[in-house]
């Protein structure tokens, strides 16, 4: 039967995150990714690749341990020559963390 699926995804990733501290533990993260994916490594075979944004919130509690909130904004793209499929997934991500 006809298989459905990627294997042998790979590539390089930049990943650059910035960090503010706050005052009273507080702090403010950003980060941007970027990461070309191929079934082969070749630069110049990348034509599928991920693309992402986010930012994290995080606070201490009074007991010391830190909550977090967390927006991410993830784009992927895929473009299979080989099978001439191409395709794209947009997601919207929001998590709350505890740290214990």
């Amino acid at each position: 039967g006809a298989k459905f699926g990627f294997i042998n995804m790979k590539g390089p990733q930049l990943y650059p995150v910035l960090r503010r501290s706050l005052p009273e533990g507080r702090a403010l993260m950003g980060y941007f990714k970027f990461s070309p994916m191929s079934s082969q490594f070749n630069l110049a075979t990348y034509s599928s690749y991920e693309l992402a944004f986010g930012g994290i919130y995080s606070w201490p509690l009074k007991n010391n341990h830190p909550v977090s909130v967390s927006v991410d904004l993830s784009r992927l793209h895929f473009d299979v020559r080989e099978q001439q499929f191409t395709g794209d997934s947009n997601t919207i991500s929001i998590g709350v963390a505890y740290g214990i």
